[in-house]
């Protein structure tokens, strides 16, 4: 695991930017990974506040893709969009997450790509 690396050079004497280009990481980044560590003596991150995540974002950049592709699509459609990802999810989830997510193209942009002939 990269956090246990990052508290090795660290407490080897590695300075924190020394090891942000080490691993190609954000500064910020191994600097709360050691805090934490300092703080409760492990690496792992813990979750965000807030709503939690019902997918990965991978799996959730795999669905909004889908559902760009079909902009007027039903929940039955996305559901069936959701078994290729292989996650169970209910129909009142679905659309309370298309509802809150906003369009990749606003109209005008879309009429740019997309000249009427």
């Amino acid at each position: 695991m990269i956090g246990k690396e990052f508290m090795e050079l660290h407490k080897s004497g590695s300075s924190l930017g020394r090891i942000s280009r080490c691993f190609k990481e954000l500064h910020s980044s191994v600097q709360t990974i050691i805090r934490k560590y300092r703080h409760d003596g492990n690496v792992q991150l813990s979750y965000c506040s807030g709503r939690r995540q019902v997918f990965c974002l991978r799996d959730e950049y795999i669905f909004w893709s889908n559902m760009c592709k079909f902009t007027q699509s039903k929940s039955q459609r996305s559901l069936k969009m959701l078994d290729e990802v292989a996650k169970i999810l209910t129909s009142s989830t679905v659309k309370r997450l298309s509802v809150r997510r906003k369009p990749l193209l606003q109209k005008k942009q879309d009429k740019d790509l997309h000249p009427k002939v």
